[in-house]
């Protein structure tokens, strides 16, 4: 099974951008699916990225935008197998590289130095996504989502607060009286960051922010089609 698709976009200042993709579905594996899958993708400048002026930044210095920034473009793709018997039960592969991600730097203008929105070359993110669900009794179902991501970028900035483990797994209990349960967690693996905003001579000074989770609980009780309670709790653990 092939399915092909085109999008185009027309915006005054870049013009017409096309943004093709194709899936591939293969031979069918007894209760499995294989599918291929490519896109082009772009992301055209913010107004705020832009045109923004704040010359009274609180941190001391000038942020303005740039009228010069080229749209962001990347090339995803993604091998993944995927089950006929359980839905939303998949495993995936992907490879996304993106040119002209836009950042922020200091940079001298007009013999000023200011925080600029501009375009760093290139970032590569690959990793691995796992999803699935289940129903655990006629009332209670699973849901997970994990995921596993790398990046690599000779510009270290638009790699900070990645997180190469990320889970998310949610509970659902429904009661016979129209009243649901729901218990979420989601997990993050710690990540890195740069605290050097204010250092105009774009020298960095990291930190490693550690791993957390948090746990809510939410009930819900429906009264009418459109009427509902809803009472919860975040952070539940903490």
């Amino acid at each position: 099974e092939l399915n092909i698709g085109l999008r185009a976009t027309y915006q005054p200042k870049y013009k017409t951008k096309y943004s093709p993709s194709i899936s591939i579905r293969g031979k069918q594996l007894e209760n499995y699916n294989i599918r291929l899958n490519y896109s082009h993708n772009y992301r055209t400048p913010s107004i705020k990225e832009l045109y923004y002026e704040f010359p009274d930044h609180q941190a001391g210095f000038p942020v303005i935008g740039n009228p010069s920034l080229n749209p962001s473009t990347s090339d995803y793709y993604s091998a993944s197998i995927e089950s006929r018997k359980y839905s939303n039960n998949s495993i995936e592969l992907y490879y996304n590289h993106v040119n002209d991600i836009i950042a922020n730097k200091f940079q001298g203008l007009e013999d000023e130095i200011v925080y600029m929105y501009h375009n760093y070359k290139e970032v590569d993110l690959y990793g691995l996504n796992i999803n699935s669900s289940f129903n655990i009794s006629k009332n209670l179902t699973l849901n997970s989502v994990y995921s596993y991501t790398e990046a690599t970028s000779q510009f270290e900035d638009v790699m900070d607060g990645i997180s190469k483990h990320s889970m998310k797994i949610r509970l659902n209990y429904i009661f016979s009286n129209n009243m649901n349960m729901g218990l979420s967690m989601h997990y993050n693996s710690k990540k890195k960051i740069d605290v050097s905003l204010e250092d105009q001579n774009n020298d960095r000074t990291e930190i490693n922010l550690p791993a957390y989770s948090l746990t809510n609980i939410t009930f819900t009780k429906s009264f009418m089609s459109n009427l509902y309670f809803k009472f919860g709790i975040k952070n539940l653990f903490d």
